[in-house]
């Protein structure tokens, strides 16, 4: 319960009648990605983790969500630009390293793509 409507209500008001018994949690064998799916599904910013008993075992923050959906976001990106995924943030990873990851696939499709071009031209004489 957010602590405005605990200090707000009546002093003489039960707790039980003003909390919200509806509370979205995570478990500790979740995945990162569904806790982040959670927090922008119902705009939280903080969520109890509890482990296979229902016992309370911590909470994740707004803070935690955005790192991680920072790195999910970085590995999708590596993902689509046909790169290996990487423990670094690519705009914070050196060049050299990126090109190197790279070349391999670059240089079959620059080979496939002159293959292209030559049946390309030899249908057209």
């Amino acid at each position: 319960m957010p602590i405005r409507k605990l200090i707000l209500n009546d002093e003489n008001m039960i707790i039980k009648d003003i909390m919200d018994t509806n509370i979205k949690y995570v478990y500790t064998i979740d995945d990162q990605e569904k806790a982040a799916e959670l927090f922008k599904k119902y705009d939280l910013i903080s969520m109890p983790v509890v482990d296979k008993e229902n016992r309370l075992v911590g909470i994740i923050t707004i803070d935690d969500i955005v790192d991680v959906i920072e790195q999910e976001n970085t590995e999708d990106f590596q993902k689509m630009a046909a790169m290996q995924p990487s423990e670094k943030r690519y705009l914070k990873t050196n060049i050299t390293f990126l090109a190197k990851q790279r070349i391999t696939r670059l240089l079959i499709l620059m080979i496939s793509a002159t293959f292209t071009g030559n049946i390309k031209n030899q249908k057209r004489r």
